[in-house]
């Protein structure tokens, strides 16, 4: 396969029809179904993609982080209470169309989103879109 190149692409149908595809996985509220980030943002925390943690009252949260969930609105002010990442802040993460908890924003220079696996799933694109 050659490689495309959009600058010397005659217009951009052929950029897309040239270039390859790979199927997209989306990552969705549980509840409503609502688009919260694509999976590809999925990213490694002091190695890690994935923890299980156990807050002050003794509850354990799996989630899985990510560099960006522009589907999610963060509610409250920024608190290093009780952190689980040193350096970092944290504030509610919910689904920004039925506002489902679904996790956390924690901030700092490397900020990302940690959202939990209960109440969030993976999907593709096309079954998202309901496209075969």
């Amino acid at each position: 396969m050659s490689s495309v190149n959009i600058e010397t692409a005659t217009d951009l149908e052929e950029f897309v029809e040239l270039t390859p595809t790979r199927p997209r996985k989306l990552v969705v509220c549980l509840q409503c179904r609502h688009h919260l980030a694509d999976a590809d943002d999925a990213l490694f925390v002091d190695g890690l993609h994935e923890y299980e943690l156990a807050n002050p009252h003794g509850i354990v949260h799996k989630f899985r982080c990510f560099r960006d969930a522009l589907g999610c609105a963060i509610e409250g002010r920024p608190t290093a209470a009780d952190t689980w990442f040193p350096g970092h802040t944290w504030r509610l993460a919910s689904c920004g169309n039925c506002r489902t908890h679904l996790g956390w924003f924690f901030e700092s220079e490397k900020s990302f989103y940690g959202l939990l696996t209960i109440k969030t799933t993976v999907t593709s694109l096309d079954e998202y879109t309901g496209s075969t």
